[in-house]
């Protein structure tokens, strides 16, 4: 049978803002405990006590205080930032897929920035706005969903971090603090790249800097 304590670790484990709040001591733990009491009781499927949920509660942050991996230990290797460019995002079809890389192939040429997403019904470009004006020779259709104004910032980080747990979680995390809105969200082995809109560039960057800094 579940105890409070195996469904309040259930609940914390997968979530990382309630382990950085817990580790960090952010939390009125008794706000909480009634906070989390109904999702507590739905997976005991009894009534629990907020004296028990906040025992065990104190008992997990003194825990996590000691264990947790704070954002200081993550160090980047470096911080790169990609301006003036704009994404678009088009259906994906066969014939699409073929124009979106004759579009790559031309614009390497010229060594431009470009990346591209895809998901099973779509396809996303990220590319410098100066070729704008020539994506339509290339792409014939219409996109989804096209903006520009567009700042690329890309962290790099030790191969070692993708074994950590939390590591590009932490990146998002604090960005989302500071209100800044990610238009998009692109990833390879070692980089992770957000791309937000030109006026949250300075913020963005000076929030990921002070937080991951290592070179």
């Amino acid at each position: 049978m579940l105890k409070i304590s195996d469904a309040l670790a259930k609940i914390v484990d997968v979530n990382d803002f309630l382990k950085a709040g817990l580790a960090h001591r952010l939390f009125n733990l008794s706000q909480l405990s009634r906070y989390l009491k109904p999702l507590i009781e739905a997976r005991l499927q009894k009534e629990v006590k907020e004296s028990a949920i906040l025992m065990n509660l104190s008992r997990m942050q003194r825990d996590y205080s000691k264990s947790y991996k704070f954002t200081d230990q993550f160090l980047v290797e470096k911080i790169s930032v990609q301006a003036n460019l704009f994404t678009a995002t088009f259906a994906k079809s066969p014939v699409l897929h073929k124009q979106v890389n004759q579009f790559y192939k031309w614009i390497q040429k010229f060594k431009g920035f470009i990346s591209i997403s895809e998901s099973s019904k779509e396809i996303t470009i990220i590319v410098e706005v100066g070729f704008l004006e020539r994506m339509p020779e290339f792409i014939k259709a219409d996109p989804i969903f096209i903006k520009k104004n567009l700042t690329g910032i890309g962290v790099q980080f030790d191969a070692e971090y993708t074994k950590t747990p939390g590591f590009l979680y932490l990146v998002l995390q604090k960005t989302t603090l500071q209100g800044v809105n990610l238009i998009e969200v692109f990833s390879t082995y070692t980089e992770f790249m957000i791309f937000v809109d030109h006026e949250d560039t300075k913020l963005a960057f000076d929030t990921l800097y002070s937080c991951f800094k290592g070179f």
